[in-house]
């Protein structure tokens, strides 16, 4: 597994603000259902064949990024999905003894 950090904004009628966040998954497409899972609040079997319905069956990162509105929402709050990199050190495990 890789780890991968993205960058999101969080919004509801009241705040507002930008947060990172890790993931780990088998590359930046496991990372992206994975994140849409998260934020969508279903699972990422369901998250999977939304995406395929949306952008097609063998849907790439650069399609997606291309053609799926990067703004999600669950209920009234809402997550808007800045970008997702790949790094190269697991941040959980930052400052903790080895």
């Amino acid at each position: 597994m890789k780890n991968y950090l993205y960058h999101f904004e969080f919004f509801s009628g009241f705040y507002e603000s930008y947060f990172y966040q890790q993931v780990q998954a088998k590359d930046e497409k496991d990372a992206i259902i994975k994140i849409i899972s998260f934020f969508k609040n279903i699972t990422e079997e369901d998250t999977n064949e939304m995406l395929n319905e949306e952008i097609g069956k063998n849907w790439t990162v650069e399609k997606f990024w291309e053609k799926v509105d990067s703004r999600f929402f669950n209920g009234e709050e809402g997550y808007s999905l800045s970008w997702i990199k790949e790094i190269e050190f697991d941040l959980d495990r930052i400052g903790k003894p080895i």
